[in-house]
């Protein structure tokens, strides 16, 4: 006959198992990753004054990791940039765009490829609103990096290029935005050029 005692360590064991093996084989979420996701909710909900709440807060958090990812912080730091231009915090909004910039500029000078794919992700799907001059002329350094990094004639520029007249098109310059589609037109017809030649 089994001990109760015995038969009571067991099961709670079991119970402590079932718990535990499955948030380690998930792996552990951030606070700025939790907040993150809590302030978009709320930002998605329309409860702007929330999100921006808890966006500063995963953005503090965010600054406090030893190695924070890049591309969620960027993204933080526009999130919560567009809550303050809609609640009429054009300054702070403004700081937090410099405060953007200056993160792709110290970005870009890592050798990290990966850095590109987040700068590439957020230029192409976020709204800038206020900030979007500013970006766009740092974005217009980064294809120059870019093109040192992988080479001129490489489809990341040329798709860098293609994000770069998304830019200047919402800031109403469409002859610029045309000149850099033809560049990335022509780096895609020389490459299918080569490729074929060869």
């Amino acid at each position: 006959m089994i001990d109760p005692l015995y038969l009571v360590f067991f099961v709670v064991l079991l119970l402590i198992m079932a718990v535990l093996v499955p948030k380690a084989l998930r792996g552990q979420t951030s606070e700025a990753d939790s907040l993150f996701t809590t302030a978009l909710l709320k930002k998605q909900s329309g409860s702007l004054s929330e999100a921006e709440y808890y966006l500063q807060r995963a953005l503090s958090a965010f600054e406090s990791e030893r190695t924070p990812d890049f591309g969620k912080k960027c993204a933080c730091i526009v999130a919560l940039a567009e809550c303050q231009s809609r609640s009429g915090k054009y300054e702070e909004a403004r700081q937090l765009y410099a405060k953007l910039i200056e993160l792709w500029n110290s970005g870009i000078g890592k050798d990290n490829p990966e850095i590109y794919l987040d700068i590439d992700y957020l230029a192409s799907t976020a709204n800038f609103g206020a900030g979007t001059s500013d970006v766009a002329d740092c974005y217009a350094k980064i294809i120059l990096a870019k093109k040192k990094v992988f080479g001129q004639n490489h489809p990341d520029v040329a798709n860098s290029l293609k994000i770069y007249a998304l830019l200047l098109r919402r800031l109403g310059r469409e002859a610029d935005a045309q000149l850099a589609e033809g560049e990335a037109a022509n780096l895609i017809e020389n490459k299918e050029h080569r490729d074929g030649g060869a």
